[in-house]
């Protein structure tokens, strides 16, 4: 194997696997980060991304971790923005872990889906880097770097799947959900209730309450601010800022 594809099975990862077959490059691994904190439905999506990368010859690879609730009981806190414990421990870990058993050498080329039109802080991300440190000091190759979401969506459909009206499903929500995002939670009293019980627990003892959405208060005060018109709930209206490590969403 020549490559290793991070993939999430979102939009970006499929428009990359798809651009590596139609680039020639078969001969590789396509890496997938298993969280224990995907959206109930999640899996089907991985389930057809692994067969959609087998198909072209490629071999699929998943990783496992003690999981987002779990994480986040270790260290008594949710990840905070920038770069998260949450994306430290779910994904650079296991597999940093998984790339030395199969690469003890360093010569696979890591390659991910990042897009500049995604965000600001992306704007200006590297197509190449020779020795990536979050990947083991391999090199970190994002060739898609100056796609277009028109170009990109194209790479997709070529690929046979839709493209879908979000990103990945698989940390739901994740800490940097945008308000999108808290909408649509609204609609899932059951991961709501596993984060308001999360939140109690990590609170215990603490001086100051424990929040997934610290800006916003409570999993039920941020749920409220999401449904609420800008300008008439709390203070913080904006989004959540993305996380800036390159591993989560695509």
């Amino acid at each position: 194997m020549d490559y290793v594809i991070k993939a999430s099975f979102g939009n970006d990862s499929i428009a990359l696997i798809q651009w590596m077959a139609e680039q020639g490059h078969h001969d590789a691994y396509v890496l997938h980060n298993d969280t224990g904190w995907a959206r109930e439905g999640w899996s089907a999506r991985v389930d057809a991304g692994e067969a959609f990368a087998r198909r072209l010859g490629m071999t699929p690879v998943r990783t496992a971790s003690i999981g987002f609730v779990a994480a986040a009981r270790l260290k008594r806190a949710f990840p905070r923005s920038g770069m998260q414990f949450c994306t430290t421990m779910l994904k650079i870990e296991p597999s940093l872990s998984w790339l030395d058993q199969v690469d003890p050498q360093g010569n696979l080329t890591a390659v991910v889906g990042i897009r500049r039109e995604e965000s600001s802080k992306r704007a200006n991300w590297p197509e190449d880097v020779e020795d990536s440190p979050m990947d083991g000091g391999r090199r970190l190759w994002a060739p898609l770097v100056r796609t277009t979401e028109v170009e990109r969506d194209a790479l997709v459909l070529r690929a046979g799947f839709e493209v879908l009206p979000h990103r990945s499903k698989e940390c739901w929500p994740c800490v940097n959900a945008p308000r999108a995002d808290l909408r649509d939670l609204a609609r899932d009293p059951e991961r709501i209730a596993v984060i308001r019980d999360l939140e109690e627990e990590l609170s215990v003892d603490k001086d100051v309450r424990r929040r997934m959405f610290r800006r916003q208060g409570s999993i039920d005060e941020t749920i409220a601010w999401a449904q609420s018109k800008p300008g008439t709930y709390v203070e913080g209206q904006q989004d959540m800022f993305d996380c800036d490590a390159g591993w989560c969403g695509s």
